[in-house]
């Protein structure tokens, strides 16, 4: 089951930006539109069966 919930979001989120050294980057729940909840993306889904989330980077964001 997915859920949408803002404050896992952004947490995921901000240890993300640290593990990219992008620490002081700001996040806010208004970012997070969940577009990708519904989506099936099966190359995700190991992350997601082992941490219960990815992150989905978009273009340009760092491997």
């Amino acid at each position: 089951m997915r859920i949408k919930d803002d404050e896992l979001a952004v947490k995921y989120a901000k240890a993300w930006l640290t593990d990219i050294g992008e620490a002081d980057a700001t996040v806010k729940s208004g970012n997070c539109a969940f577009c990708h909840t519904t989506a099936d993306l099966p190359q995700y889904d190991e992350a997601l069966n082992q941490k219960g989330h990815t992150i989905y980077k978009l273009e340009g964001c760092p491997e």
